[in-house]
């Protein structure tokens, strides 16, 4: 951070800055999922608690589930979280099947620390508000219009007409502007990775 002396005068004042290292990789050095300075743990790296199944597919629908109707939707979308969601030696864990999971408590505007790791060519995200996803995918699965590996970059599906060569961290559905991450910041398939998101308002932006 530089202060320009370009031989004119300036004044400064109520100068702050806020500190967002980037979190310490879970496995290696974090074993008990103990959050950042000034954060709260979202996951205890020892079961659900905290935690709920996606009760319906829809978020307009979803949020329209009242009485009755929200219990047994609720109800049922836990028992699908519980066959397909678990913890693995501190590690949130999905198997591919089933449905999202969600908070169980609503946030407003906040901050947080997210580390991830996917297979090769997989495909995931995280959504905020139930609506805005972050886009979580295999930048270096490149496949041809058969399905089968490519022998020359030449033959790559312009299935790059996705954005997934440009790496996560996009806004997917963002419909007011670019959806696609200014980098390609991914490690390799198998490695960790780590998002930190700010929600302000209808505002979000991701490291």
């Amino acid at each position: 951070i530089q202060f320009c002396g370009h031989s004119d005068h300036v004044e400064f004042k109520d100068i702050r800055l806020a500190d967002f290292a980037p979190s310490t990789p879970l496995l290696k050095d974090n074993p008990d999922n103990t959050a950042p300075k000034g954060f709260s743990t979202l996951f205890n790296g020892k079961d659900l608690e905290g935690w709920k199944g996606l009760a319906h597919e829809n978020a307009n629908e979803r949020r329209a589930l009242r009485g009755k109707a929200l219990t047994e939707a609720q109800s049922a979308a836990d028992g699908v979280m519980k066959e397909h969601w678990s913890v693995v030696d501190g590690v949130l864990n999905y198997d591919g099947k089933g449905q999202s999971l969600c908070t169980d408590k609503d946030y407003g505007d906040f901050e947080f620390y997210v580390d991830y790791k996917i297979p090769p060519g997989a495909d995931s995200g995280i959504y905020l508000r139930g609506t805005p996803q972050i886009q979580i995918w295999d930048p270096w699965d490149a496949r041809t219009k058969d399905g089968s590996t490519p022998s020359t970059p030449e033959n790559w599906v312009t299935a790059y007409r996705t954005g997934r060569n440009l790496g996560s961290g996009g806004l997917w559905n963002n419909r007011q502007a670019s959806n696609r991450p200014l980098a390609n910041a991914d490690k390799k398939p198998g490695e960790w990775n780590t998002f930190l998101v700010r929600m302000v308002g209808d505002r979000v932006s991701i490291w």
